[in-house]
């Protein structure tokens, strides 16, 4: 895949954090970090969302330009999901974010289920929750990957070659973006129920490895919303 060319772009405050995430995929991992959406929320000015996280707007942005000069001084390879076509884009989405859930739900599934059976007798509350509401995520999301794959990705398709109309995308997308929305927010609760994945005292091994899986799992569906929402659904 091309990368972004050896420049450095400055970034903005009043950017949205999808723009910021587009021209430096890094940032990416920052919000994370930060528990900034920069997916489904990637609407949002970057400033306004530090605000609401009660972060220094400066230092954050600073830390982020600097960690973005650093990679291109190194030459640091950065992809450029921006400038791909759409019919490329979505062939990368479809190897690398859905075979990635294809291969991943089932086993994480089977992860949560182990642990709520041997450990929810003690953390009965949390392992409830986390089994419950991946198996509403995993249902969402195949539900979603075969709407996108048999009915949007094909008509992205047409409309790059001249044979549809922006029009004729619109509601589908916009379906979309709010099943994005409400995966989102299942991730969101999972976080917060699990105290960002921390496992407690006495878990283990497959409690941790379950807790990585998911943990992991999130970072790969947020990357995956983000070139939804912020490129692939942008014409």
């Amino acid at each position: 895949m091309k990368s972004i060319e050896r420049e450095v772009k400055m970034l903005k405050k009043e950017m949205s954090l999808g723009e910021v995430a587009i021209i430096y995929p890094g940032a990416i991992n920052i919000f994370m970090d930060l528990d900034i959406d920069f997916c489904c929320g990637g609407n949002r000015s970057l400033e306004e969302a530090l605000q609401e996280k009660n972060y220094n707007t400066q230092a954050v942005l600073k830390d982020i330009q600097n960690q973005y000069e650093k990679d291109v001084a190194e030459g640091t390879e950065i992809q450029d999901f921006n400038n791909l076509s759409k019919t490329a884009l979505i062939e990368h989405i479809i190897k690398t974010h859905h075979e990635y859930l294809r291969n991943n739900l089932p086993r994480i599934e089977s992860l949560t289920e182990t642990i709520y059976r041997v450990h929810g007798e003690n953390h009965y509350e949390m392992l409830n929750f986390v089994n419950e509401s991946f198996k509403a995520l995993k249902k969402e999301l195949e539900d979603h990957l075969e709407k996108e794959e048999t009915i949007l990705f094909p008509k992205v398709e047409q409309y790059e070659k001249g044979l549809l109309e922006k029009s004729e995308l619109e509601n589908t997308i916009e379906e979309l973006e709010s099943e994005h929305d409400a995966a989102g927010d299942i991730l969101k609760g999972l976080r917060k129920m699990t105290s960002g994945y921390t496992v407690p005292a006495g878990g283990c091994n497959t409690f941790v490895f379950a807790f990585e899986k998911l943990e992991e799992m999130e970072k790969d569906l947020f990357q995956h919303i983000h070139l939804e929402n912020n490129i692939l659904f942008k014409f």
